[in-house]
């Protein structure tokens, strides 16, 4: 992992070879930009175009496409793809795909899986648009809920020709497979967390098929001007929640049943394997995943492969103002990806903070993007981590607010929820806890451990140096109440909670007025600060960045 950090860092340094970092203490990202609109309610952009350009300049990594090749040239920029999936519809993928597979002598409907028996899908829980679908694939046949797609059996096509005619199809020597056409038995996913989108699954255990995948990845962010990709979701696969078989299911390239835990693994281990490929062909090509789904401890034999792989990981909601002191003590995981060389996109949601209880109040919104930084930086690790708030949006793109994640309709959404004038302010880096204060301990059964240290059982771990300033108790570990807190070299965050995550009571908890360690001024949403002071009332579900006033550095 030495080498893909290294990698990692000299890319960025290229990308920004005009401009340095964007903010001093932390890196910063944007999530899947796109969408600009001309603001409604402010004179500081005129036009949607001076959106995208003020983006540009304020992060030093996208996750997307500035739908602008020199942009994307300029940046840092991954793009978003699934290797797993293949649409529905035929698009500028499946045609060069198509292209590349005949020129090679190679069937073009081998880079697809493909039932091999008739196989009912239930659509009980499904998102998926089956009417529209059932005009576009007529083949397909549905009953109330279900929908069944046809299988195919190469022994049926007796003349080896792609297709059965009337005396083929009559004399199925597999009267279970009823297709008349190879592409009519694509493994179709229908399951819940498909989110209405229509997918096949990528045959991936086809050498053949891969090399056409990885010379299709080559090309594409060549065109684009990409450093790499970026997979939004790796898991589920082949399991339940996307195949929900109700009959038949047998995948004729993994002679396994759809909707099992058997074909999820072994599928997910041909898709691991394949990103090694990839990155490895393609080199330097940076790869992220989405962390979201996937179990990266202590499964060592598919995690640990899957680790070595990827560059970035994406946390989404990996902080939320209300998450609660439990959570905070069980995150250790984002510490041993550190301690590996990997690096991080930690997402905040302010979905479950202040502005949940008073939407209209802009005051509440301001506080909880406070106290979203706050946790963010008990996480950051200077040189790995990068920040994003996509605040309480239902999607993570470029458009404009509404009165239901802001106070304050038709402003852009990544210009309010990214606190520019606090970012701006140099912390540092994080240091060890001051004398005397007691540290604290990750709770993460079986796993219990001081957050100094730098092993954590089995596992090596960057040290997070957090530490009490108040609690609940003097002996426990787990108090039920606490402020928690990290020292950087010029300053101080820290966060008031209980151990549960989104109590609305404690939201509106009364101030409490907590000691610090030394005299800071309070950097707030704007940019404006409080007075220098030796301590600071924290309300429920509260964190504050400080700075150190200049009379104690």
């Amino acid at each position: 992992m030495l080498k893909v950090t290294v990698i990692f860092v000299v890319l960025l340094m290229l990308a920004s070879a005009a401009r340095a970092q964007v903010y001093p203490s932390t890196g910063s990202a944007w999530l899947t930009p796109g969408g600009w609109e001309e603001p409604l309610s402010t004179s500081r952009f005129d036009s949607a175009e001076a959106v995208r350009r003020w983006e540009f300049r304020h992060a030093d990594l996208i996750l997307g496409n500035w739908q602008s090749t020199t942009l994307n040239e300029a940046s840092t920029a991954l793009l978003p793809f699934r290797a797993q999936s293949l649409s529905c519809e035929p698009d500028e993928q499946q045609r060069w795909l198509a292209q590349q597979a005949s020129e090679n002598g190679l069937d073009p409907e081998s880079v697809f899986l493909h039932f091999a028996q008739d196989t009912r899908l239930s659509l009980k829980s499904s998102n998926l648009q089956s009417d529209s679908l059932l005009e576009a694939k007529p083949w397909l046949s549905r009953t109330a809920d279900t929908l069944t797609v046809p299988g195919w059996d190469p022994v049926n096509d007796t003349d080896n020709n792609g297709q059965l005619s009337d005396a083929e199809y009559q004399q199925r020597l597999n009267p279970l497979a009823s297709a008349r056409f190879a592409y009519q038995a694509r493994v179709l996913l229908t399951g819940r967390l498909q989110g209405g989108v229509c997918t096949f699954r990528t045959n991936l255990s086809d050498p053949a098929v891969r090399a056409l995948l990885i010379n299709w990845y080559r090309y594409h962010w060549r065109q684009l001007a990409a450093d790499g990709g970026y997979t939004p979701r790796l898991r589920p696969l082949l399991g339940p929640d996307v195949l929900p078989v109700v009959s038949g299911g047998q995948i004729l390239e993994l002679s396994l049943q759809a909707g099992t835990p058997e074909a999820e693994e072994r599928y997910l281990a041909q898709l691991v394997d394949f990103l090694g490929q990839l990155k490895q062909q393609l080199d330097p090509a940076l790869l992220a995943v989405s962390a979201s789904g996937l179990a990266l401890w202590p499964d060592e034999a598919v995690s640990a492969p899957l680790r070595s792989k990827v560059d970035l990981w994406v946390r989404p909601r990996f902080i939320t103002p209300a998450m609660g002191l439990g959570r905070i003590q069980q995150s250790w995981q984002h510490f041993a990806l550190s301690a590996e060389g990997a690096n991080s996109v930690l997402m905040v949601s302010m979905r479950d903070g202040h502005s949940y209880l008073h939407p209209g109040d802009e005051r509440a919104w301001q506080q909880d993007v406070e106290t979203g930084l706050a946790l963010y930086y008990l996480f950051n690790l200077p040189g790995q981590t990068f920040y994003h708030n996509w605040g309480d949006s239902l999607s993570v793109d470029s458009t404009n607010t509404s009165m239901r994640d802001w106070y304050r309709p038709g402003l852009p959404k990544n210009w309010v929820y990214q606190p520019v004038a606090m970012l701006k302010v140099d912390l540092g880096d994080p240091v060890s806890a001051p004398k005397g204060y007691k540290p604290v301990w990750w709770q993460a059964e079986p796993l219990s451990g001081n957050s100094r240290g730098s092993v954590l059982g089995s596992y090596k771990v960057a040290p997070a140096h957090w530490f009490w300033l108040y609690r609940t108790g003097w002996f426990g570990k787990q108090p039920a109440e606490g402020v928690i807190a990290r020292r950087y070299e010029q300053g101080l965050v820290l966060y008031r909670a209980v151990q549960q995550a989104g109590q609305s009571r404690f939201l509106a908890a009364k101030p409490m007025r907590i000691s610090l360690p030394g005299t800071y001024i309070r950097i707030f949403y704007d940019g404006t600060t409080s007075e220098p002071m030796n301590y600071i009332e924290l309300g429920g579900y509260e964190g504050a960045v400080l700075q150190k006033a200049e009379s104690d550095e």
